[in-house]
């Protein structure tokens, strides 16, 4: 199939292909062997209507002297030769298209200030572009660059470059004539390096170079003073230049996905960061007093290295986080009183971090929102985290948990419960004060019965109780009027109550391996909405039993 713009282009075609064409525009299909009549139409009309729109956006911005085209999502394989009118244009949209270059006529548009080019085929650039003195913004992300166009360096008055997702591996240091550069956007290309012509970069603040293959980083990155963002996550960056701390107005670091072993101490001085981003190195310790140094600190990432304890300066190391993840390290426990002054920590994620016992001022952890403990080795669960009160999601997937305290049934902010693979026999009554409760997940553990009190839980839209000892269901699950998902695989239930037919949200309903023996096997087999049925009709004969007795 073939697709062509404008009708009077197709008068050679028609001619070679046996077509006519008379005065309404009309095509009448002599012999075509090659080309269906459906292809055909939309050769011809597709084309058609696609120019009228391109010759509709650029007359009416003519005409209203507007200072931004948008051509856009049109699968323009070239750009219109009439756009050279549009004098007065400062922002040129021609992203999601099939362009392979730009005209050397871009050039005359001279007060373009915006190119959005992404996702096109672009493989170059024309020389011609150097005239274009005002440019601030080239977005070229998702083309076909293997190397930065040379004309790219010419522009000067440039401040936001975006080349992510292209074939580039080499920045030259021709990089540092763009002075007035302040966001580099990289990511997702084949760079091994950063070229030492970064350090030029005195207005640089955003540096991204992401999923690229960069094994080192110059020295003179540490000369780019407004640095605020550096995000050179999944690479292969093994040393961190020493004078990182030079970076004095770094608010963001992000480096996980690397193979880092060692923090420079001079990070201390990095004052002003917030988000600290380090999963997936090979780091066995951070800086003595670099907790503490940093008195912004809100996030901080560490999860999937090779920390053998909680990093800590102290009560006041964790002041003004707001969320820790250590997930996969080898931890073992948790030092009393490291959490007791962090007022702010909303969110701590402790998985897979060997641990056996939390702290005995577990319950001072009250403004946690979000806990995360699963795959560890813990037993048994403090009373204290009935102070927990502000508590929605609590996570305890995977341990050796015998029984859930009483005191559960305080957290009444509590929406998410995953209490998987461990080693629950029942549940308390006090489950029931959870009415928050959005979602319960009990999979994989020894359960013979569910409290009747499950029927309090009005707000419950998921349970999964799968492969417990279940002999029966109570009947108070009648009471789960927004109940969406139900999985009760691999029990030793023979029957299921009437009442769940009141569920009457439920969409999702799992039932293998259970008996299910005092119930129709046709109507087992034949699928979870008929099991509804079935029990429907039982409660309809029930109930009209008990109008002829009366």
């Amino acid at each position: 199939e073939m697709s062509i713009d404008i009708i009077s282009n197709l008068q050679h075609y028609f001619i070679q292909s046996n077509l006519r064409m008379n005065d309404s525009k009309q095509v009448t299909f002599l012999s075509c062997p090659d080309m269906s009549s459906r292809t055909l139409h939309k050769v011809c009309h597709g084309g058609i209507s696609q120019n009228k729109e391109v010759s509709h956006r650029l007359h009416q911005c003519r005409i209203l002297g507007e200072q931004q085209i948008d051509l856009s999502n049109l699968s323009l394989c070239k750009v219109p030769p009439d756009i050279i009118h549009l004098y007065n244009i400062t922002v040129l949209c021609i992203y999601r298209n099939k362009l392979l270059t730009l005209p050397p006529e871009i050039s005359k548009l001279c007060n373009l200030v915006t190119i959005l080019a992404s996702e096109n085929a672009l493989s170059c650039l024309p020389d011609e572009m150097k005239f274009l003195k005002k440019l601030e913004t080239l977005d070229l992300r998702h083309n076909k660059l293997t190397i930065v166009p040379n004309v790219v360096y010419e522009f000067s008055s440039l401040r936001k470059l975006m080349l992510s997702y292209n074939k580039i591996d080499l920045i030259t240091d021709d990089l540092r004539s763009l002075s007035s550069l302040k966001s580099l956007i990289l990511n997702g290309n084949k760079l091994k390096s950063i070229p030492i012509a970064i350090g030029s970069l005195q207005n640089l603040e955003l540096l991204d170079a992401g999923n690229n293959q960069i094994q080192c980083l110059p020295e003179t990155i540490t000369e780019c003073s407004m640095l605020s963002q550096l995000v050179l996550k999944y690479n292969e960056i093994r040393i961190l230049p020493e004078n990182i701390g030079n970076l004095h107005k770094l608010v963001r670091l992000n480096l996980m996905g690397n193979k880092i072993a060692h923090i420079p101490n001079s990070i201390c001085f990095c004052e002003k960061l917030q988000d600290v981003v380090l999963h997936d190195n090979k780091i066995a310790g951070i800086p003595k007093g670099m907790l503490t140094s940093l008195p912004l600190l809100k996030t901080i990432k560490l999860s999937r290295n090779q920390l053998k304890s909680i990093p800590s300066d102290g009560p006041k190391s964790f002041k003004n986080v707001t969320d820790i993840n250590l997930e996969k390290n080898q931890l073992n426990m948790i030092p009393y009183g490291i959490f007791s002054l962090a007022r702010k920590l909303i969110s701590l994620n402790l998985n897979d971090t060997g641990i056996s016992n939390l702290p005995f001022d577990f319950g001072k952890w009250s403004s946690i929102i979000e806990l995360s403990l699963a795959y560890n080795q813990l037993k048994c669960i403090p009373d204290e985290i009935q102070f927990l009160e502000n508590l929605k999601h609590l996570c305890l997937n995977y341990n050796q948990i015998h029984s859930l305290p009483k005191s559960i049934g305080q957290l009444k902010r509590l929406q998410i419960l995953e209490c998987d693979g461990n080693l629950l026999k029942n549940l308390p009554a006090e489950i029931g004060s959870l009415l928050d409760l959005l979602k319960m997940s009990l999979s994989n553990n020894q359960i013979a019965a569910l409290p009747p009190q499950i029927g309090c839980l009005y707000g419950l839209s998921e349970l999964n109780v799968s492969e417990n000892c279940l002999v029966e269901l109570p009947c108070e699950i009648g009471h789960l009027n927004k109940l969406k998902r139900l999985n009760i695989s691999n029990n030793q239930l023979g029957n299921l109550p009437i009442q769940l037919t009141l569920c009457d949200e439920l969409s999702s309903f799992c039932y293998e391996n259970c008996p299910l023996d005092e119930i129709p096997a046709n109507v087992v087999l034949s699928g979870p909405q008929n099991i509804i049925l079935y029990l429907s009709s039982l409660n309809h004969t029930s109930r009209d039993k008990r109008v002829k007795v009366n």
